[in-house]
């Protein structure tokens, strides 16, 4: 038909969308990946993860022991381990360091920082 798919998604156990673009996401073995959500191409996420009805972009690594719930993350974000993100968005290229939490409603703009073991309050915007 000389029409070719952009993206393509394969729908996976609980309800989440993988995509199979330029390679494949890598979950932990151990890591539980749930609810209606996405993982871009190119994903790593390590073991003992808890990630529940997010979004997640291209390009981005999740470390070990990290628990994300409804939560958007858009492409290139790093998350160092045992980090909580709950319910927020963060945006390109963004960097959340080892035992920080980002807490509901927080908006993290392009390529910002967040130290290690800081707790933002809820609703921040950086």
């Amino acid at each position: 038909s000389g029409y070719e798919k952009q993206y393509r998604y394969v729908l996976q156990r609980h309800c989440m969308y993988y995509e199979h673009r330029n390679g494949k996401a890598k979950v932990g073995r151990s890591s539980q990946v749930q609810g209606a959500g996405m993982i871009g191409t190119c994903c790593c996420i390590g073991e003992d993860c808890q990630i529940n009805c997010t979004v997640i972009g291209n390009h981005c690594h999740i470390a070990a022991n990290v628990n994300i719930q409804g939560s958007h993350l858009w492409d290139n974000v790093v998350v160092e381990e045992g980090a909580v993100i709950v319910q927020s968005i963060l945006a390109d290229g963004c960097l959340v360091k080892v035992g920080a939490v980002v807490q509901r409603g927080c908006i993290i703009g392009a390529g910002c920082v967040i130290g290690a073991g800081i707790a933002l309050p809820e609703y921040t915007r950086l």
